[in-house]
Protein backbone atom coordinates (compact mmCIF):
# COMPACT_ATOMS: atom_id res chain seq x y z
CA UNK A 1 0.00 0.00 0.00
CA UNK A 2 3.03 2.11 0.55
CA UNK A 3 1.96 3.73 -3.68
CA UNK A 4 -1.26 4.09 -2.74
CA UNK A 5 -0.54 6.36 -0.01
CA UNK A 6 1.87 8.03 -1.85
CA UNK A 7 -0.73 8.63 -4.17
CA UNK A 8 -3.09 9.59 -1.94
CA UNK A 9 -0.82 12.60 -0.68
CA UNK A 10 0.72 13.44 -3.83
CA UNK A 11 -2.90 14.48 -5.30
CA UNK A 12 -3.68 16.23 -1.90
CA UNK A 13 -0.40 18.33 -2.58
CA UNK A 14 -0.81 18.54 -6.07
CA UNK A 15 -4.67 19.80 -5.79
CA UNK A 16 -3.79 22.03 -2.91
CA UNK A 17 -0.84 23.26 -4.73
CA UNK A 18 -3.47 24.36 -7.75
CA UNK A 19 -5.86 25.72 -5.16
CA UNK A 20 -8.14 22.80 -6.57
CA UNK A 21 -10.33 21.06 -3.98
CA UNK A 22 -10.44 17.62 -4.11
CA UNK A 23 -14.19 17.64 -4.69
CA UNK A 24 -13.25 19.83 -7.86
CA UNK A 25 -10.47 17.49 -9.21
CA UNK A 26 -12.55 14.33 -8.71
CA UNK A 27 -15.89 16.02 -10.60
CA UNK A 28 -13.02 17.22 -13.03
CA UNK A 29 -11.41 13.85 -13.74
CA UNK A 30 -14.92 11.92 -13.83
CA UNK A 31 -13.45 10.22 -10.57
CA UNK A 32 -15.68 8.66 -7.64
CA UNK A 33 -16.45 10.68 -4.93
CA UNK A 34 -15.19 6.91 -2.78
CA UNK A 35 -11.63 7.55 -4.89
CA UNK A 36 -9.72 8.16 -2.16
CA UNK A 37 -10.99 6.49 0.24
CA UNK A 38 -10.32 3.40 -2.06
CA UNK A 39 -6.93 4.91 -2.80
CA UNK A 40 -6.04 4.80 0.89
CA UNK A 41 -7.90 1.97 1.93
CA UNK A 42 -8.64 -0.80 -0.73
CA UNK A 43 -6.61 -1.00 -3.69
CA UNK A 44 -4.63 1.08 -6.43
CA UNK A 45 -6.67 2.34 -9.64
CA UNK A 46 -5.50 1.16 -12.86
CA UNK A 47 -3.10 2.70 -15.13
CA UNK A 48 -5.78 4.67 -17.30
CA UNK A 49 -7.01 6.77 -14.10
CA UNK A 50 -3.18 7.05 -13.20
CA UNK A 51 -2.53 8.63 -16.60
CA UNK A 52 -5.95 11.04 -16.37
CA UNK A 53 -4.81 11.95 -12.93
CA UNK A 54 -1.13 12.87 -14.66
CA UNK A 55 -2.41 14.59 -17.26
CA UNK A 56 -4.81 16.59 -15.29
CA UNK A 57 -1.64 17.85 -13.00
CA UNK A 58 0.88 17.84 -15.88
CA UNK A 59 3.24 15.57 -13.95
CA UNK A 60 3.83 11.51 -14.74
CA UNK A 61 2.68 8.59 -13.37
CA UNK A 62 5.87 8.15 -11.87
CA UNK A 63 5.74 11.39 -9.98
CA UNK A 64 1.71 10.23 -8.63
CA UNK A 65 3.09 6.93 -7.73
CA UNK A 66 6.64 8.23 -5.82
CA UNK A 67 8.62 6.40 -7.80
CA UNK A 68 9.87 9.99 -9.33
CA UNK A 69 11.47 12.64 -6.71
CA UNK A 70 9.89 16.28 -6.83
CA UNK A 71 12.48 18.47 -8.61
CA UNK A 72 13.52 22.11 -7.95
CA UNK A 73 12.38 25.17 -10.20
CA UNK A 74 13.33 24.88 -13.52
CA UNK A 75 15.64 21.76 -13.20
CA UNK A 76 16.15 19.04 -16.12
CA UNK A 77 16.17 15.44 -14.85
CA UNK A 78 16.44 13.09 -17.70
CA UNK A 79 13.18 14.21 -20.15
CA UNK A 80 11.51 16.30 -17.40
CA UNK A 81 11.74 20.23 -17.16
CA UNK A 82 9.49 21.07 -14.13
CA UNK A 83 8.72 24.89 -13.61
CA UNK A 84 7.41 26.43 -10.76
CA UNK A 85 5.16 29.60 -10.75
CA UNK A 86 3.31 31.54 -8.21
CA UNK A 87 4.01 28.05 -6.20
CA UNK A 88 2.59 25.87 -9.10
CA UNK A 89 4.54 23.46 -10.31
CA UNK A 90 3.91 22.48 -14.40
CA UNK A 91 5.84 19.57 -15.90
CA UNK A 92 7.03 19.18 -19.63
CA UNK A 93 8.35 15.48 -21.01
CA UNK A 94 10.51 17.18 -23.52
CA UNK A 95 13.55 14.90 -25.73
CA UNK A 96 17.15 14.71 -24.22
CA UNK A 97 18.20 17.43 -26.99
CA UNK A 98 15.41 19.77 -26.01
CA UNK A 99 16.18 19.22 -23.22
CA UNK A 100 19.89 19.87 -23.19
CA UNK A 101 19.18 23.04 -25.48
CA UNK A 102 16.66 24.68 -22.65
CA UNK A 103 19.73 24.03 -19.93
CA UNK A 104 21.76 26.03 -22.56
CA UNK A 105 19.24 28.55 -22.90
CA UNK A 106 18.81 28.97 -19.28
CA UNK A 107 22.46 29.26 -18.30
CA UNK A 108 22.97 32.10 -20.88
CA UNK A 109 19.91 34.38 -19.88
CA UNK A 110 21.38 33.90 -15.81
CA UNK A 111 24.42 34.94 -17.28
Amino acid sequence: MKNSSMLSSNIRKLAKQNNISIKQFLNECSLNRNFMYDIEHKSQPGIDKLQKIADYFNVSVDYLLGNEPSTSPSSISGTSIIITRNGSQTAYSVSDSTADAVEELLKNLTK
